[in-house]
Order: C-alpha cells, then structure tokens, then sequence
C-alpha cells in the first residue's frame, strides 16, 4: 500500500509488513491476518492509527464496495517497520572508502549505519556480496520525454498515452536507483504533477518528484513552433512581456507544478535562434521568478548563452540548465550569486 491509504476494492488487500486485511461487510470492520493466516486485529471506523471508511459502489448495494484505510497523521507509511540490511559493502557518498557494515531503516528513514547491528525486531535482508549506495538524483528530470528525436514526438502523443508514458520513465528511473527526480519540464502541463500525485498516493511507483511544468518561452524562440502559415502548438507556452509571464507562471503554480521551467536562451534545435542568442528579457526572467517565489515554487532556465545565463542569475533563477557559454564577468556573476 502507498504512503497515505489503502485500497481494497474487492475486500481485501495485503500491506508493505506482509499483512492480510479483509473486510468484514456484516459488521462494518475490517479484520486483520498475518500471512500464514493467523487472526490478529479487528478495526472499526478508528483503530491502531488507521481511519477506515466504507461506501458503496455504483454496481449496488450487493456489489464489492471499496475499503480505505487512511492514517490519521501525515507521517510515513510503515513508520514502525524496521529493515536492516546486514553485511553489504556500504558506499556513502561522503568520501570514504565503502566498507563493510549494516544499515538500518525505519519506514523510509535511514537510522542508522555501522558494524554488527542488533537485528531483533527487525527484517533482515542478507546483503552480503552487495554494494549498498544511498538513492541518486536526476537533477534535471524530463519524465514524458522517452527515445525523443525531435519536439514532434513531445506535440503527437495525446494526453492519455502520454500519461502512460510518463509514469513508465518514472518507474524505470527507480530501478535504475534514482530515488529523487527535480522535474525540469514536461511535454504537457500536468503530466508531471499526475504522475507525482500517484507516486505519492502509492499508486504508481516512482521516485520522489518535483514536477516541472511546460516550457514558457516567447515568440520566435526555443519552443515556439508556429509559422505565419500554420499557426500551431508546441511543447511549450509563448508569451511577450511581464504580464503574460506573471499570469502563465500562476497558471502553471493553480495546475500543481512544482518546478516553472523558462527557455531563455536559443538552442542548436531552432535554427532561428542558436544556442548564442537570448530571446527573453530580463523583466520577463525577473517577473517569472518573483510570481514563482511568491507561491513558494522554484524556477529552472534552459540557457546556453553568456547573456541569458547572466540575467537568470541577476533574476534569481533557482536552476540553470546547461550554461555551456560563459566568460570571466559570467564565472564571477556565478561566484557572487
């Protein structure tokens, strides 16, 4: 079951510790078992923590109704189970050298790393001839964008594919051990924060995800894929001056996003504006990042230029993506910032 809540749409459902919950219909309770089948528990609408609510389903009142066990508090799930991961080769990240030693996890909490740790109580995972790392960090996340070639192959996939999409790339990332994903834009508006929100749920697996929203540029830069002759939409949202920015950026803050991502300057896809160039303004840059911080979301800037790199950093831009341009004054903008 995920972090805040358990389904169990037809009366039964198994949780992260290997236990058995059936809903007992007659009595309006739910009755716990351990794994071999052994009766533990009995819950009504308050118990052990849990809040448990029931409702019928549309199919009538003799159909399969959907139990939900919701934890009072906000805290993490499972937040009394304990994991010890006994003799892996441990590397920390913090500079020293791996060695050998257990880990301890409480709920999704690391307590404890050293030699010989007591297991009881615990559930142990024999890690011995393993290496053991913490989770890694993709810093610069685009969840629905998978084997792309070109911004056609972010516009075609309708929404419902894409969503799909998305939650795939998340998964994948997780396996691969990237336990945190900073979204820095997606190919849609809400793609990211859906499949953030299912993550969290316990729906979807995935890492923990800051999720980005779609690029905001403007007319004639990176992202804008009209013509005069054929107007259309591209993976990104086109606006000129502040107000536009400010009222997009709340835009992007009301559908969930977490992370505003602005295409400052040009890229090697547009050949209209090369990587060289910076197409929005500073006042642009200045009133994205002031509406983004004052609903508390942080701001990423794709910019390549010496220009653009120096106003997101005069702006107070949070992110700067990839910044290959620079010079003396840029690095020491950088050092002041």
């Amino acid at each position: 079951a995920g972090p805040e809540q358990l389904n169990m749409p037809w009366g039964i459902a198994l949780d992260q510790a290997g236990l058995v919950y059936v809903a007992d219909w007659r009595n309006d309770r739910i009755q716990q078992f351990t794994a071999d089948g052994k009766w533990q528990a009995s819950f009504g609408r308050t118990g052990s923590g849990r809040q448990i609510g029931l409702r019928s389903r549309s199919s009538g009142a003799c159909g399969p109704r959907p139990i939900i066990i919701r934890r009072k508090s906000g805290g993490p799930a499972m937040s009394g189970k304990k994991t010890l991961f006994a003799g892996a080769r441990i590397w920390d990240a913090s500079g020293a050298a791996p060695f050998e030693g257990d880990v301890l996890v409480e709920g999704n909490r690391v307590r404890q790393v050293g030699r010989a740790l007591p297991q009881a109580g615990c559930s142990v995972i024999d890690a011995r001839g393993m290496t053991l790392m913490p989770g890694m960090v993709e810093g610069h996340a685009h969840l629905s964008f998978e084997a792309v070639t070109s911004t056609e192959d972010l516009i075609t996939p309708s929404p419902e594919a894409h969503t799909l999409l998305t939650a795939r790339v998340a998964k994948v990332l997780l396996d691969h051990g990237f336990t945190s994903a900073w979204g820095a834009s997606e190919a849609k508006l809400r793609l990211g924060v859906a499949v953030r929100d299912a993550v969290n749920a316990g729906l979807l697996p995935g890492p923990r995800i800051r999720a980005g929203s779609l690029e905001i540029s403007v007319t004639g830069a990176m992202g804008d894929e009209s013509r005069e002759h054929n107007p259309r939409r591209g993976p990104s949202i086109i606006v000129d001056g502040p107000e536009e920015m400010r009222k997009t950026v709340r835009l992007c803050c009301r559908e969930g996003c977490d992370n505003i991502k602005l295409d400052v300057s040009g890229d090697p896809f547009y050949p209209s504006t090369p990587a060289h160039t910076t197409p929005m303004a500073f006042e642009e840059i200045r009133m994205a990042v002031d509406t983004a911080h004052a609903y508390g979301r942080r701001v990423n800037a794709h910019t390549r230029s010496i220009g653009g790199t120096k106003a997101c950093l005069k702006a107070g831009v949070d992110v700067l993506y990839p910044c290959e341009y620079s010079d003396e004054e840029t690095l020491d903008v950088f050092e002041a910032a």
